[in-house]
């Protein structure tokens, strides 16, 4: 598995956003990409949490508490 830093990923969708010549009117900065990043990974880990939490696979089996 790669693991990328949200810096490249900023740099990556900057790029692309450029190389698709998107309007003047539609400036993205990096701070709109990294919270749109951050609620995205947000929302893949509830979901997977979920997921996991319907198969039973989420279950706790320590009892040192």
């Amino acid at each position: 598995m790669n693991v990328f830093s949200l810096r490249t990923l900023i740099d990556d969708i900057l790029l692309i956003v450029r190389n698709n010549n998107i309007s003047e009117s539609e400036d993205l900065s990096r701070d709109q990409i990294r919270a749109w990043i951050l609620a995205y990974k947000a929302y893949l880990s509830k979901k997977q949490h979920d997921k996991d939490k319907e198969d039973g696979s989420d279950v706790d089996n320590d009892d040192s508490m």
